[in-house]
């Protein structure tokens, strides 16, 4: 839904037109993403939860197969690097062949975006989209409908996996820009009738509105509510220290993502909203996809690309793991052995949910604090908002030292200039408010942590300790 309040035609509408507005836009988006070719997904989807481990190995190989195909005669990055490496793809016998090609890394689609994007299709009709990802580091890339409407369907099998019905209610707390910051009364959200969601800002959760929102929940009592870990842990941390009573009747489950679910993130949300908690790893990339069963283990969506896991490190007879993707379904822009930048723990057991998709034990993806402003409204995940439209930048990170100022640090490029500088200034303020001063600070890189990653937030707040 992203940032409706930017637009002046919507802030000069009440408030039951304005939610005639997000229902247009509902309407857009659902003719997008649905459809006959969605409904064919779902079903596809459903069907291959039913296969077994030796089936799912086919389909990959069919699958994998199909795109390297595709990759060889229409991607002039692959065309050029197969010919150099003497890979012939139509020789493909076995999955085990792929790692005869080299891991592909973030830098290499930045320089060369354009030698990935498939001769079959034509950039007016393609849709561009650009994240931070788990490094703060921005990256482009083009989606056409047919990888929308399949990465669609994926993540309504995760819903359906969380008790959702086909037509049932959704509340989600994403980080969309629903109302302006610096609104002062509820209510803080707005509804999509035709889609049956309703859309909560993100930016407006503190102790005086947490009572609100509750009320809102309960009242609209959907079946699903769609939330980034660290919102919804927010709320709940409210409802826990205002002793809440925290009732949605219809509610089946709790489906999160985007960030890293932590244990006592979990505990509490299930123990203030009384229902399960499902959480999923995707990425802009496209490459990964890993849901929660009904027993809320972690499984590789086989059907969604080969996942390679590259062993890093083992601790107390863990063996954490860098996720490599292939993914299947963007044949506009195919990324082939990706390295996505997160890792799992791979699982010493298998599930007894009866699905044969592999299980991983936990997600090692980003690692995230919390914003606290002055009116005391706690934001978690929104480095990609804070970074959209930004371009000339190699890394980014927030800092905040005092509850009314923040830094973003980035590494710039050669390009860099004032220009991007505001656009980052002006994202800040729109989902800060005017009372948060925020500076940007040019340095030449950003510290790591001893696996090698970097917190996309630090907030150094005095404050308690949220187990």
């Amino acid at each position: 839904m992203k940032d409706f309040c930017l637009s002046p035609l919507y802030r000069s509408l009440p408030v039951p037109l304005q939610n005639s507005f997000v229902t247009l836009k509902g309407l857009a988006y659902k003719s997008l993403r649905g459809g006959r070719r969605f409904v064919f997904y779902q079903k596809q989807l459903i069907d291959n939860e039913k296969l077994s481990a030796d089936q799912l190995a086919a389909l990959q190989l069919s699958k994998l197969q199909i795109l390297l195909r595709h990759a060889n005669e229409n991607v002039p990055f692959y065309k050029r690097q197969f010919r150099e490496l003497g890979f012939d793809p139509r020789q493909l016998k076995s999955v085990d062949e792929l790692k005869q090609l080299p891991i592909l890394e973030k830098e290499t689609i930045r320089k060369h975006l354009n030698e990935f994007v498939s001769l079959k299709e034509n950039k007016l009709f393609l849709f561009k989209g650009s994240t931070a990802g788990s490094t703060g580091t921005p990256l482009d890339l083009y989606m056409n409908r047919e990888l929308i409407q399949s990465e669609h369907a994926f993540m309504w099998r995760q819903f359906r996996w969380a008790g959702c019905p086909p037509t049932g209610r959704i509340a989600s707390l994403r980080g969309d820009m629903i109302v302006p910051v610096d609104q002062k009364k509820p209510p803080y959200w707005r509804y999509d009738r035709y889609s049956k969601n309703m859309w909560l800002s993100s930016y407006h959760i503190s102790e005086a509105t947490a009572r609100e929102y509750l009320d809102c929940l309960r009242e609209y009592s959907p079946h699903l509510i769609y939330s980034y870990p660290s919102t919804i842990f927010i709320l709940a941390q409210f409802a826990r220290d205002l002793r809440a009573r925290v009732l949605i009747p219809n509610l089946a489950g709790i489906v999160t993502s985007s960030e890293t679910l932590y244990d006592y993130q979990k505990n509490l949300i299930e123990e203030t909203f009384r229902v399960p908690v499902y959480d999923w790893y995707g990425a802009f990339e496209r490459v990964v996809f890993i849901g929660t069963c009904e027993h809320r283990s972690y499984h590789v969506f086989s059907d969604y690309g080969i996942t390679e896991f590259i062993p890093m490190e083992s601790n107390n007879g863990e063996t954490y793991c860098d996720l490599i993707g292939t993914g299947f379904i963007n044949t506009a822009v195919p990324l082939i052995r990706y390295k996505q930048g997160d890792g799992v723990v791979l699982a010493g057991d298998r599930c007894t949910c009866g699905t044969a998709f592999p299980k991983v034990e936990r997600i090692l993806g980003r690692i995230d604090d919390i914003v606290v402003t002055l009116e005391g409204r706690m934001i978690g995940s929104f480095v990609d908002l804070i970074l959209s439209g930004v371009t000339h930048i190699s890394e980014a990170q927030i800092v905040q030292e005092k509850d009314y100022e923040i830094t973003v640090n980035v590494v710039p490029d050669s390009q860099f200039s004032t220009t991007d500088e505001n656009k980052i200034l002006k994202n800040a303020m729109i989902r800060l408010g005017k009372s948060t001063r925020v500076r940007v600070s040019r340095v030449n890189n950003i510290a790591r942590l001893p696996n090698g990653k970097y917190k996309t937030v630090i907030c150094r707040l005095q404050r308690d300790s949220p187990q």
